[in-house]
């Protein structure tokens, strides 16, 4: 998998501590190849002067342990305008422009094929770019191989499909339309249910559960789901002849489709929370479903609020820009609030503050070297 991370411009980079740990190191049974430590189990510096934390190979713990030698990561240099040449901000925006031109021409020939087009490549654009940044943040390629993350992660995106799909077109019969009662009780936890389930499936048959591999799944069987239900939203209401010649077809209009690829990403976020979640916590405190129905819980709640906003902005229009806020609410605090907990400690130097774990409250174990340093205060980022 070398390559891969070349291809994604991911550094090599080693903080190991020049001691051995303290403790033994963690023996990891049952696994198959693709979930073998992509860093040995040792004491790494946390990105606090003075304190180290063990990292087991796959997780980091619960604790840190003092140590006077550890070093605190570099002050972290931010250069908003560096962005704008990142590959990944390149492949969203130049996906995105050609997504407005052919909306634009959807508009002026009314032919459902551009609209398609255009729909389907910003889509295709801003979730690749979702999928690259995770992937180089959290060094992903490093806990499953690309065979089985897009082998497992088609196969999870068309089964998360067919189901949500079933389960609502199914109600859409029973209730003859859609209405509000849908959007809050139907749409989120049907969505948020499939698209999780076979991730879960092999986990619970003792695959893949390496937090990191866990949450990679998640996240190409989310935006698999996200491509489909763009798919879908460009052609429920068309025909197949509309497809290639002119048609009345004004749905969806230049808008949606300029407009609708921003939303897709929304189920990465949610689904890669729930990941993050319930496999760090089946790992490092032996609690997956607990984990799982919390998270699920909570994903079911914030997709349900943000349909059910859509269906009110009807009557109050103000409220059309809710799930905008939603989004990035789920991104900034909910979905990266949970996946920063995962990178490896090689990723930390190359990682901007938000991107690093969080320091956990408890110290424990004996202090490493010389006496410990008086207690610091820590911050999160």
């Amino acid at each position: 998998m070398a390559n891969v991370g070349d291809w994604l411009g991911i550094p090599n980079t080693d903080l190991r501590q020049e001691r051995a740990p303290e403790s033994g190191a963690r023996t990891i049974t049952g696994m198959g190849e693709q979930e073998r430590p992509s860093e040995s189990s040792d004491f790494y510096p946390t990105g606090a002067a003075g304190w180290v934390r063990e990292w087991d190979g796959h997780a980091w713990a619960q604790s840190i342990v003092s140590d006077p030698q550890a070093l605190a990561l570099p002050q972290w240099h931010r250069r908003p305008l560096a962005a704008l040449v990142h590959g990944r901000f390149l492949l969203w925006f130049g996906c995105w422009l050609v997504a407005v031109a052919l909306a634009v021409l959807f508009g002026e020939t009314k032919t459902t094929l551009w609209a398609v087009l255009g729909g389907l490549i910003g889509v295709v654009g801003l979730l690749g770019a979702l999928l690259w940044m995770v992937f180089r943040r959290l060094r992903l390629h490093e806990a499953i191989s690309m065979k089985a993350l897009i082998g497992w992660g088609l196969v999870s995106g068309v089964v998360a499909v067919l189901l949500a799909g079933s389960i609502e077109y199914g109600m859409n019969v029973l209730i003859h339309d859609e209405t509000r009662l849908e959007a809050l009780t139907i749409a989120g936890p049907a969505e948020e249910t499939a698209k999780i389930l076979i991730p879960v499936i092999l986990y619970l048959a003792g695959r893949y559960r390496d937090p990191r591999a866990g949450i990679a799944l998640a996240l190409v069987s989310s935006a698999l789901f996200g491509l489909g239900e763009e798919i879908i939203y460009l052609v429920r209401y068309s025909n197949p002849s509309a497809l290639v010649g002119s048609s009345t077809f004004v749905d969806p209009d230049v808008f949606a489709v300029a407009l609708r690829p921003f939303v897709e990403p929304f189920h990465m976020l949610l689904t890669g929370f729930i990941a993050a979640v319930a496999w760090r916590s089946g790992w490092v405190r032996a609690k997956f479903w607990p984990a799982l129905i919390g998270a699920w819980l909570i994903a079911v709640v914030i997709h349900s609020f943000s349909d059910a906003s859509q269906e009110l902005a009807k009557y109050v229009p103000l409220l059309a820009l809710t799930p905008v806020a939603v989004i990035l609410v789920t991104y900034f605090f909910v979905f990266r609030g949970s996946a920063r907990q995962l990178p490896p400690p090689g990723a930390l130097p190359e990682n901007p503050p938000p991107w690093r774990p969080t320091l956990p409250k408890e110290r424990t174990g004996a202090p490493i070297g010389a006496e410990a340093p008086a207690a610091v205060e820590h911050t999160s980022h």
